[in-house]
């Protein structure tokens, strides 16, 4: 059995070496990863045995989880100077650094929050928070208890999120995520505490789309400041 398996291995990895650019786009961005874990991630779900599926789809997860930074299809996402705005990264889609069969990963800690709150809006419109939140050690990308959530909607479209102050930590990752699937919407990784996530959604007609706000590091936890701003934007003054 395990000599079998290393075949396979060894036959996705030879594939995974020639594959298509959204493969190799993947590659460039993220961090050094087991060789076996991008043979399993590049096998296909449908084709391999039952017994190996759930390794795929764990070992597709990790890769995704070290990605440095993608949005969903159905949102626009860019790294942005939280104090002046200016746009420094535009996140590719998650489907054009990823193949078509791989889905959002969807988060073990669904359900778990600092705290259930929501941010509420002000006599504007606009929402907006600054809070003190504990930042935790990062395991296997933003893997985090919420902060808090906010929510999107047809005078919602986006909203930017940032921690400007980080205590030891010297770089932050953040993720959002539908607060009640746990699926993953976008990811930025090592964000200085300048720097901040902004997203708008594309499908005004969806509804609400409520999101949970994670915060983590690869540097040494600490107490950190966390703000999440999003503007009064109705659907109806978007051209």
């Amino acid at each position: 059995m395990k000599k079998a398996l290393a075949l396979i291995l060894a036959m996705c990895l030879a594939a995974f070496a020639s594959s298509t650019s959204s493969a190799s786009s993947a590659q460039q961005t993220i961090q050094r990863i087991d060789g076996e874990v991008y043979g399993l991630a590049y096998m296909s779900l449908e084709e391999s045995p039952k017994y190996l599926q759930d390794d795929i789809v764990a070992a597709r997860n990790e890769i995704i989880a070290a990605t440095d930074g993608w949005v969903a299809d159905g949102f626009t996402g860019e790294v942005i100077d939280f104090e002046t705005g200016e746009v420094q990264e535009v996140l590719p889609s998650f489907h054009d650094i990823f193949p078509e069969d791989w889905e959002l990963p969807v988060g073990e800690w669904e359900g778990t929050r600092q705290s259930d709150t929501n941010i509420q809006p002000c006599s504007t419109g606009q929402y907006s928070a600054s809070v003190e939140a504990w930042i935790p050690k990062a395991i296997n990308g933003v893997k985090a208890t919420a902060i808090y959530w906010f929510r999107l909607d047809s005078n919602h479209l986006g909203g930017t999120v940032a921690a400007t102050k980080t205590g030891a930590a010297k770089t932050h990752n953040l993720s959002l995520c539908d607060r009640y699937s746990g699926a993953a919407y976008a990811q930025a990784l090592r964000l200085s505490p300048s720097q901040g996530l902004h997203v708008n959604i594309l499908d005004v007609g969806k509804g609400t789309t409520d999101i949970d706000v994670r915060v983590s590091t690869f540097d040494t936890p600490s107490w950190g400041t966390v703000q999440v701003l999003v503007p009064y934007l109705p659907s109806t003054s978007v051209r």
